[in-house]
């Protein structure tokens, strides 16, 4: 089992934020409790917006209302077409390609944002973090890309990769067979690659194995226990 804090590149620190505009201390709410309120709000925020008069507005209204609720990404939100989505990962990718991995973060970072449903761009994501050095962050971005995927080989390919070289065994042969069982992973590039990978690690199981050896009996002037001597 990996955990957050044992990753490197993953950032475990939280910046100071804004003062609290509620007041008193924040009290602990059930999922129920919490999703309740939160329809309340929705609801007030819903008659509250039913006011505004110009049909552009009120169409945005409820846009935003469907935002708030979960039902609208940000890309549909500002009416981002995908043939537009798309364009933009193509010129992230072409940064990459070239080696840039600065921007390439940035077109990535920002497709995320837009659909942080999209398992590719996660998954490109965690490719830059690991061109980068940045472990922690790219195990994070495929495992996205993973759960919202369970069969994207190349996220799993990469994920077991990190994690083979950290020395986490076992997870990176569950990946591995998790990417074995995608049907037709024997004929895609990725998966020869996660063949040899995973004949990698039953390397280093082995070598992890301790061999099991006979006992040695030493005959001569040293066998049987040493007499037990006084003085200094």
């Amino acid at each position: 089992m990996i955990i957050a804090s044992d990753l490197e590149g993953l950032d475990m620190t939280a910046e100071k934020g804004p003062p609290d505009i509620f007041a008193g201390p924040p009290e602990d709410l059930t999922p129920e409790e919490a999703d309740r309120r939160v329809e309340e709000m929705l609801a007030s925020l819903s008659e509250e917006l039913q006011e505004v008069p110009e049909v552009i507005m009120r169409e945005g209204a409820q846009r935003l209302v469907d935002f708030l609720k979960g039902d609208l990404s940000w890309a549909e939100m500002l009416n981002l077409r995908p043939e537009t989505m798309q364009r933009i990962a193509e010129m992230g990718y072409t940064q990459l390609q070239a080696g840039r991995l600065e921007e390439a973060e940035r077109f990535f970072k920002v497709l995320t944002m837009l659909n942080w449903q999209n398992p590719y761009f996660h998954s490109m994501l965690g490719v830059i973090y690991q061109r980068e050095q940045r472990p922690g962050e790219a195990i994070a971005q495929y495992g996205e890309a993973i759960t919202l995927n369970p069969q994207d080989g190349v996220s799993l390919l990469n994920r077991a990769a990190l994690f083979l070289k950290y020395g986490w065994l076992a997870d990176a042969e569950r990946d591995l067979g998790q990417l074995f069982a995608i049907p037709g992973h024997e004929r895609e590039a990725w998966g020869k690659q996660a063949r040899m990978l995973h004949n990698r690690v039953n390397q280093l199981k082995e070598q992890r194995t301790p061999a099991t050896a006979s006992p040695t009996v030493h005959k001569g002037k040293d066998a049987g226990p040493r007499k037990k001597t006084h003085g200094h």
